[in-house]
């Protein structure tokens, strides 16, 4: 029969807290970074397409400003989001398409991204082109947070 011996409990669990806390401290590193680089290639693939109305690009350049994250260590999480106010669909608009737009592109998606965008459907009739650019961005820079929080090192 094996037995473990526990020679110093107090000091284990010290550099057990502290290593905790330099685990908690590098993923809210890693999380802030990962939001920032998000809000920045998502604004980047927001563009104004050759067919866009004048009143398009400005819809567009006003949802390319919107775009910011929050960060809350305490919870560990990071949001990035567009739109102005909690009613301001056009990010959401802008994302997916409407219409046969809509209908030609969501179903490319992962399927809970699918699901969020028919929270946005209205009628079917819209004839707005899809602009994809947060969830791409998003994809993109999870990705990436995957691998860097796999390949942190704890520092003991």
């Amino acid at each position: 029969m094996a037995s473990v011996e526990f020679v110093n409990l107090k000091q284990f669990s010290v550099a057990l807290n502290k290593a905790q806390g330099k685990v908690v401290k590098q993923v809210n590193k890693e999380l802030a970074g990962t939001a920032l680089r998000t809000v920045a290639v998502a604004k980047n693939r927001l563009r104004v397409n050759s067919e866009d109305s004048r009143e398009m690009a400005f819809t567009i350049g006003a949802v390319r400003q919107s775009i910011n994250f929050i960060h809350d260590p305490k919870l560990l999480s990071a949001s990035v989001f567009a739109g102005n106010t909690k009613g301001d669909h056009m990010a959401a608009y802008l994302e997916f398409g409407t219409g046969r737009h809509a209908a030609r592109y969501v179903p490319t998606l992962l399927k809970d991204f699918q699901a969020l965008a028919r929270t946005f459907y209205v009628n079917g009739k819209g004839t707005l082109k899809e602009h994809p650019y947060l969830i791409p961005a998003y994809m993109q820079e999870g990705a990436r947070l995957k691998e860097r929080l796999k390949n942190m090192k704890i520092g003991w």
